[in-house]
């Protein structure tokens, strides 16, 4: 299997997953222009996609989805709550071109499928939020952003992944000075839901995830979907060399095999590229 992490982040998420036969993306958040030059960027061809499998309800995750859907005549898989939501709230993007919506699978060509339910917004605004397990030949790999708070059963699931894309979204004490700051009053609505068991990941919960899943030595770990690199440096929550250095040290902590740490992606400054494109 391969993966590649083309954008993370609350500007837009799209995760690149494939074998020799299927090639998949989670999530289309970026533009179609964007997801495309991020496809050829790493030898792939948004035509040859077997599916786009959308996680959730908010528009950083499926933006795109529409235009790649008519564009390119790829599936779109979604659970029927979220389209439900998604009937109302997309209609401002491209998602209303969508001719025909699918289920979530069981898989998609030779890559089997699980959702995995999260905690993250609200389910009677959003449906139903998920998570993936996809796996190919026992090879397993997590798109996991978006969590909320991690369950049991999701950790069960996880455990011995090969790779995964898993949010390490803000620095716990960065948000905790701004609530005590009022110049970022404006903010503190959203800073304390990011905060709840129905917002994200901090850097200690991820590294606390990855203690609980991660078994072999040569896992990859995409640390996903960080507040970083946004125009305003004052609306940064994170940035990955703290994401690196918490991680590490839980895992070290836990004395636990270290992964292989891959960057993610905002699209927005200079940072623009994709992820390693990771093959296990």
């Amino acid at each position: 299997m391969r993966i590649c992490s083309l954008a993370s982040g609350s500007s837009g998420n799209a995760t690149f997953v494939a074998t020799d036969r299927t090639a998949i993306l989670v999530d289309s958040g970026p533009s179609a222009r964007e997801v495309a030059a991020r496809l050829n960027a790493i030898g792939a061809d948004p035509s040859q996609l077997s599916g786009i499998l959308i996680t959730h309800a908010h528009i950083d995750h499926y933006k795109s989805a529409g235009t790649l859907h008519i564009r390119y005549g790829i599936p779109v898989f979604v659970d029927p709550s979220t389209a439900r939501a998604l009937k109302f709230r997309g209609q401002r993007s491209s998602w209303r071109r969508i001719r025909e919506l699918q289920p979530i699978p069981e898989a998609i060509g030779d890559i089997s499928v699980r959702a995995l339910d999260t905690s993250h917004g609200t389910p009677e605004h959003d449906g139903r939020t998920v998570a993936y397990l996809l796996e190919s030949r026992h090879k397993k790999v997590g798109v996991v952003t978006d969590l909320g708070v991690p369950s049991k059963e999701m950790i069960a699931a996880l455990r011995g992944v090969d790779a995964i894309v898993l949010e390490a979204n803000y620095e716990e004490s960065v948000i905790r000075r701004k609530l005590s700051d009022r110049s970022f009053a404006g903010d503190w609505h959203y800073l304390r839901w990011v905060l709840s068991d129905l917002g994200h990941l901090s850097n200690h919960q991820c590294g606390e995830m990855l203690a609980a899943i991660l078994t072999g030595r040569n896992s990859h770990v995409f640390l996903g979907h960080m507040s970083d690199n946004h125009h305003d440096p004052q609306r940064d929550n994170n940035d990955h060399r703290r994401a690196v250095t918490t991680v590490r040290r839980i895992l070290e902590k836990e004395q636990l095999p270290l992964p292989h740490l891959h960057r993610t992606y905002r699209i927005g400054l200079e940072a623009v590229g994709t992820s390693d494109l990771v093959e296990i």
